[in-house]
């Protein structure tokens, strides 16, 4: 099984490309952010995981209280809430990532992981070969396209996410630049998924 790893900072589209993958060119594609999801809603993980944070992350009512995650990881300048969100929570991601796709069904080679730029792309090797897919905007863009989908964000907010998420254009071994329309998109992913037919990896 061969993994492509599709990652990108908030607002670059990285999950409309992964809905081209899936639905128009038949690569599955695993969600690692709802699966990430998935482990706030066990209570024994979420136990765990205050322990180890030693701050509650539930609401008043006993609900995971995800703003309340989400301001700790992104308003810690030393990242260190962060690294050990991460510590917990990508092993069991990356364990429920194989099992899903041992089970499932298409006749693709590719297996497509959408996930951020800390995801190790040595855990995902252990399942095959793995290449990396960034995509891209300027800042400016992807602040304005998250404004229009969540504007209970402010700038501010979205900035703060933007520099808390770092990714080096050097490592990857694809880069699309979403810039342009919907069907300019279409077309730089279609040129991708043929690139990827003749990788023999």
């Amino acid at each position: 099984m061969k993994t492509l790893l599709v990652t990108g900072g908030i607002g670059s589209g990285k999950s409309m490309v992964c809905r081209m993958l899936s639905s128009d060119f038949g690569i599955p594609v695993f969600d690692s952010d709802s699966a990430a999801k998935s482990l706030y809603g066990d209570g024994a993980f979420l136990d765990t995981l205050e322990k180890e944070l030693g701050v509650p992350l539930r609401d008043d009512s006993g609900k995971f209280d995800s703003a309340g995650l989400s301001s700790l990881i992104f308003g810690d300048g030393s990242c260190l809430f962060r690294k050990k969100v991460e510590a917990l929570v990508h092993p069991e991601v990356y364990r429920m990532y194989g099992k899903w796709a041992l089970e499932v069904e298409s006749d693709s080679q590719w297996r497509a992981f959408e996930g951020a730029a800390s995801v190790n792309t040595s855990a995902l090797e252990s399942f095959g070969p793995v290449k990396t897919l960034l995509v891209d905007a300027p800042e400016e863009v992807r602040i304005q396209r998250v404004l229009r989908r969540s504007p209970g964000l402010s700038s501010g907010a979205i900035r703060s996410r933007i520099a808390a998420q770092h990714f080096d254009r050097g490592a990857a071994d694809f880069i699309i630049d979403n810039i342009g329309s919907c069907e300019a998109l279409w077309g730089k992913v279609a040129a991708l998924t043929d690139n990827l037919k003749n990788i023999d990896i």
